[in-house]
Parts: C-alpha cells; sequence; structure tokens
C-alpha cells in the first residue's frame, strides 16, 4: 500500500520533471517516456521490491536528458563561442590539473604557510567568480535561458577542483 501510495507521487513528480524537456521532444518521446517510467516502477513493486532506486536512475537520467535537449535547442551554440562562457568552463580544468599534478608531485603538504599552490588556487578562485560574474552581467539580460544554462555548467565546472581540494584537505 505504501509503495502505490509512494507511486502516485514518483509519476506525478517524473511527469513535471518530463515539462522541463522541449516542447518538440516531450510530443514525440514524453507519453512513451512516462510509460516506461511506469512499467519499470510497477514491476518492482510487484516484485514487492522498493522502486526507489529505479525513480533514482531515471529521474538522474531524465535529468541529464533535459539538459542536453535543451542545450541543442537553445541559442546556446552561438553564445558558448563567446570567451566569456566557455572560459570559465574550461578554467576549473586546468586549475584541476595544477592541483592532481602538485599533489602527485608533492604530496600534501601541511605547513604553516600555505605556499605558493595555495594562492595560485586562491587566485583563481577570485578569477572564476569574476568570469562568472561579467558573464551573468552581459548575457542574462540579453539571453536569460540560454545563459542560466551556461552558468549552471560553470558553476558546476568549478566545483570540481574546489570540491577537490575540499576533500584533500589542501
Amino acid at each position: 500500500m505504501a509503495h502505490k501510495r509512494a507511486m502516485r507521487r514518483y509519476r506525478a513528480l517524473y511527469g513535471a520533471l518530463l515539462r522541463l524537456y522541449p516542447r518538440p521532444f516531450r510530443e514525440r518521446f514524453g507519453e512513451g517516456m512516462e510509460q516506461l517510467f511506469g512499467d519499470l516502477c510497477g514491476e518492482r513493486v510487484a516484485a514487492e521490491r522498493s522502486p526507489l532506486p529505479v525513480v533514482s536512475w531515471m529521474f538522474l537520467e531524465t535529468g541529464i536528458g533535459i539538459l542536453r535537449e535543451n542545450l541543442a535547442t537553445m541559442r546556446m551554440s552561438l553564445m558558448i563561442r563567446k570567451p566569456s562562457a566557455w572560459l570559465p568552463i574550461v578554467l576549473p580544468l586546468a586549475v584541476l590539473t595544477f592541483v592532481l599534478g602538485h599533489v602527485a608531485m608533492y604530496g600534501i603538504v601541511t605547513t604553516g604557510d600555505e605556499g605558493t599552490p595555495a594562492h595560485i588556487f586562491q587566485l583563481w578562485v577570485l578569477l572564476q567568480v569574476l568570469a562568472v560574474a561579467v558573464f551573468a552581467a552581459k548575457w542574462l539580460p540579453r539571453a536569460p535561458r540560454a545563459a542560466a544554462t551556461i552558468l549552471v555548467l560553470q558553476v558546476a565546472s568549478a566545483a570540481i577542483p574546489m570540491g577537490t581540494v575540499f576533500v584533500l584537505g589542501w
């Protein structure tokens, strides 16, 4: 009984999630995707197993698909060619390479002074914040939907080296 109630909520949430797809995609594939979601979850419930693993995977997969489809249909292809759009996406990858290379060569060194690598990382954080702010100030008023998507990519790419440094305790 609890699974059936949860299933109604999952279906409603999945239906709402599907509405984030671009209209042409949703009209072509939406009904089939909802059917597949219901069938997979129904099989789990019929086997008296929790549908949560299937639901989690489908939500993740669908979220990635939504991002991919929206990127393909938006004016982002023109905007991503601008240095203010791609530089804050690529720069964190260079910093991640620097951090991992330094840790591989010297290990995690903890001293009283943070050292040059830590200062370089701190300067990158400042540069990253400024680059994202410039992009947001320039493009959000012009093309809010495409700019918001690129901003998400910029923030996500910046989170990778920051998370790595946090996990390493560097």
